[in-house]
């Protein structure tokens, strides 16, 4: 009909490869990304606004491209958090894409085999259309039947679920999921086992015939916990309220909030007499133990502190898609997208990284990823193989992740989300005061609450809860005290009526920050 189309992903390392993917379709594919040199981005725009471009992908960013005839706004993987940009404007991409769909009378595709609950709520309620994938592209191109649930790179909003797990033939659909009780290893093994013995001759079986692996750990860093021998305490950050990780190429204690960076003590800085014991382990001492036990196979690292470039992203991939690497270890870059049909044992290290944060989204966070990893095993013509690792085996997120199992999840998820009032079943707007003096950021917050009471009692009950101030998960970070004020309610309206009541608190004091973030995302 000679519209145009955005085609949104979640990452930079994804642009790439889903670039290649419509080039294949479609001519003068334009893809943007923050990467770009700045002569490069106004050549792309340029391309864009002349109608030479039709087609723009890229992540949250190239929403605002100028492009003509809009007709399509596609949001892949549309539960993923990084849609939602935690600077001012804390907009979220998949609702300024709804808004500018329905300015520019275009049509908006979510895709996702783990929608967020946002997403799935209104599709259930008739809001969104929902669509359902029944079967999935086979490797030679035949449809195949689906078991319990879709495929994690498939495009649609909910997935098909029968309750029970389903191991198709080889290549025609979802791989076999084993859940290791970890508590039991280390037992068995009389040690803190990181690597359970069923993941390790799995991937060694793997390796044998010439297949590949992928390992997932959502914990960059050498070894994530420095603890005194003597008294206990962690070695933390002097700026935030968390401890710091070793890394060591750079034989340095980090800290991965404000990047502060500090010799590795020899004695506990607390209290000065016990020695600084090394624990826990991250994806860079991940590589470096599976470069030991399987010697002799090319192992590649994929986090933050290993990719510093665009460069750096396409050459692993390239090197890993071309067999010259059979190992892929990282962090959640590699949990979503990826497409290597070589590939045959997927191992999820710890899947309880997370889990115990103070962040009602915690658990959704966790099926998702989960599954989204699984799902990168077995999507050639030879059966897939992904193995959970937990100490958490009968945790319903676990199980249900391991089953790929949506509609299970959702289920319990959204009854415990609805009796706490939590979205969807209403909108919250966290309110978060940072101050270097303590006492003045708790009394800022505390009168954002007071402002927000009184205020609340017009609305007859829509505004459903304002929390007294409380200290925030990350009680300090950058060298600020912090404190929070969530405040629910019922919809647009109400959100609007408080944030705008609020606005005259947050430039009231010097040395003090106030932000209003609204549908927030991150709780900490």
């Amino acid at each position: 009909h000679g519209k145009s189309a955005i085609v949104l992903v979640p990452e930079i390392a994804l642009t790439p490869q889903t670039v290649r993917r419509f080039s294949r379709r479609f001519e003068q594919v334009t893809f943007l990304h923050s990467s770009m040199t700045d002569a490069e981005r106004r050549e792309a725009w340029a391309r864009i606004k002349g109608g030479v471009s039709r087609l723009v992908v890229g992540p949250r960013s190239a929403l605002f491209a100028p492009v003509r005839d809009l007709g399509l706004i596609v949001v892949d993987e549309e539960h993923e958090h990084t849609y939602k940009q935690d600077s001012t404007p804390r907009y979220h991409a998949r609702d300024t894409a709804i808004m500018r769909a329905k300015l520019e009378h275009a049509v908006v595709v979510l895709g996702s085999a783990t929608p967020s609950l946002e997403s799935w709520h209104n599709a259930q309620g008739g809001k969104y259309e929902l669509l359902e994938l029944t079967s999935r592209p086979a490797a030679q191109g035949r449809p195949a039947p689906l078991p319990p649930s879709d495929d994690p790179d498939t495009r649609h909003i909910g997935p098909a679920a029968r309750g029970e797990l389903h191991v198709p033939p080889a290549g025609l659909g979802l791989p076999s999921v084993e859940i290791i009780d970890m508590a039991r290893e280390c037992h068995e093994q009389h040690a803190l086992a990181w690597f359970s013995r069923r993941l390790r001759g799995a991937c060694a079986q793997a390796l044998e015939h010439g297949e590949q692996v992928m390992l997932f750990l959502n914990r960059r860093g050498y070894h994530t916990l420095l603890t005194c021998q003597a008294c206990g305490q962690a070695v933390s950050c002097p700026n935030c309220s968390t401890h710091m990780s070793f890394h060591r190429k750079l034989n340095k204690a980090i800290c991965h909030y404000c990047l502060e960076t500090r010799e590795l003590p020899r004695q506990c800085p607390a209290c000065d007499l016990g020695p600084v014991k090394q624990m826990g382990m991250g994806t860079e001492k991940l590589e470096e133990e599976l470069k030991v036990i399987f010697a002799g196979h090319a192992v590649a690292r994929m986090d933050s502190d290993a990719m510093k470039s665009r460069e750096d992203y396409e050459s692993t991939l390239e090197a890993f898609r071309h067999g010259e690497t059979q190992v892929l270890v990282g962090t959640q870059m590699i949990a979503k997208g990826l497409d290597f049909p070589n590939v045959t044992v997927v191992g999820v290290i710890s899947a309880d990284v997370g889990m115990n944060l103070g962040d009602f989204r915690s658990f959704e966070r966790a099926f998702q990823l989960i599954t989204q990893v699984a799902g990168r095993a077995g999507r050639g013509d030879k059966p897939g193989l992904v193995i959970v690792q937990t100490f958490k085996p009968e945790h319903p997120a676990i199980v249900a992740a391991a089953r790929q199992d949506y509609r299970a999840f959702a289920a319990w998820e959204s009854e415990h989300r609805r009796l706490s009032l939590y979205p969807p079943f209403a909108r919250i707007v966290l309110v978060t005061v940072e101050g270097r003096v303590k006492a003045r950021a708790q009394e800022l917050a505390a009168r954002a609450a007071s402002t927000v009471k009184d205020f609340a009692q017009q609305f007859k009950g829509a505004i459903h809860e304002v929390s007294e101030p409380f200290e925030a998960p990350m009680a300090m970070l950058r060298g600020r005290h912090r404190f929070q004020v969530m405040i629910k309610a019922r919809g647009f309206r109400e959100l609007s009526a408080v944030v705008e009541r609020l606005k005259p608190l947050v430039k009231v004091q010097e040395n003090l920050r106030m932000s209003i973030d609204v549908d927030a995302m991150d709780m900490m």
